[in-house]
């Protein structure tokens, strides 16, 4: 595990604890300071500007690392981690300079007589992780590995699910709804859904563009239906859930994989919520900008999306197991299958 070390001169904020998912005004600093140098190499910056001008979904995880010094330390292992033995493509020393160079970007910096800054560049923060991924032969490989992964976790739910037609909810790329399908087509009718359509290339299955919660219209109910790691991207996931239940046949069955804050890792609740949400922004805001990926922050512990299925009829079935790490995803990651009852 690399330790990136922060100067005790570095200028941080308390933030509270707690955290109200996709809330604004956190506690931050806010007097102007000098911009901090350090653009990425081969890298074309675009405008500095002004924090407050971004969207919730940029300025509030940018606002938490600036804020706590400790989240802004944690992260920058996690990501440089990821980047040096994940991504195989720099050293550990190379990985803590392309880190700190995305921190800069966004206004915090490292080291002796380090600040943080009045401004940020999202675009110069990209271009670093752009530059790595690019090393490795393209996002879409490393997004394809990743989708293996996660079909590898769920791949004994998959296979006792009913005969009949799969739902996957927020599907991005399509690229875990393929995998499904080249492993179990011979008993599931695949299809997807998503705010925004993307799907990679390769893929041959129907993806459906849709509002988040209204799923188009199809004949027959769905004996299986997946969210995966979708619902803390969900504004009003309650909603999500209900209108998943009412979708399901009697039998059929719902599987979640998720990012949890409720693990044993020496930090509460509370600050596993921000940690989850600011390197999730890093991967689903940064590497895939065009995504548009929304960020409200739902991080729910395990009782807490147990009790909200419940609420919609769906009842868990099984003993919620831990998954493997992924690149650049971080916390808890626990695989749920919820039953409508017969």
């Amino acid at each position: 595990m690399i330790h990136t070390q922060f100067s005790s001169r570095t200028l941080f904020s308390p933030v509270p604890d707690e955290i109200t998912p996709g809330a604004s005004g956190y506690a931050c600093v806010t007097a102007p300071l000098s911009r901090v140098a350090g653009t990425p190499d081969n890298a074309t910056p675009g405008l500095a500007v002004n924090l407050d001008s971004l969207l919730d979904d940029d300025r509030i995880p940018v606002q938490m690392l600036r804020a706590d010094r400790v989240l802004a330390e944690r992260v920058a292992s996690i990501v440089a981690t990821n980047l040096s033995e994940h991504l195989k493509v720099c050293s550990a020393t190379e990985a803590e300079v392309k880190v700190n160079r995305i921190l800069a970007a966004l206004g915090v910096s490292i080291g002796e007589g380090s600040v943080v800054t009045d401004t940020v560049d999202i675009a110069a923060a990209t271009a670093v992780l752009d530059l790595y991924i690019d090393a490795t032969g393209g996002f879409q490989d490393h997004c394809k590995g990743r989708a293996v992964k996660i079909v590898d976790a769920i791949n004994d739910e998959l296979g006792s699910l009913p005969k009949g037609k799969f739902l996957d909810w927020g599907c991005g790329a399509a690229l875990v709804m393929a995998e499904i399908y080249r492993r179990f087509g011979s008993s599931l009718t695949v299809e997807g859904v998503d705010v925004s359509v993307y799907p990679d290339p390769s893929v041959r299955l129907p993806v459906h563009k849709f509002d988040g919660y209204n799923v188009p219209a199809s004949a027959g109910k769905y004996s299986g239906l997946l969210f995966s790691f979708v619902l803390h991207h969900v504004g009003d996931p309650d909603k999500a859930i209900k209108i998943a239940a009412d979708l399901m046949q009697p039998g059929g069955k719902v599987i979640v994989v998720e990012l949890l804050p409720d693990i044993e890792n020496g930090n509460t609740v509370g600050f596993n919520r921000k940690l989850n949400h600011v390197i999730d922004w890093i991967f689903c805001r940064l590497w895939q900008r065009d995504a548009k990926i929304p960020m409200p922050g739902n991080y729910r512990t395990t009782q807490e999306w147990v009790s909200a299925f419940a609420k919609a009829g769906l009842f868990l079935e099984n003993q919620p197991k831990e998954i493997g790490g992924t690149p650049l995803i971080h916390g808890g990651r626990k695989v749920f299958v919820f039953g409508k009852p017969e």
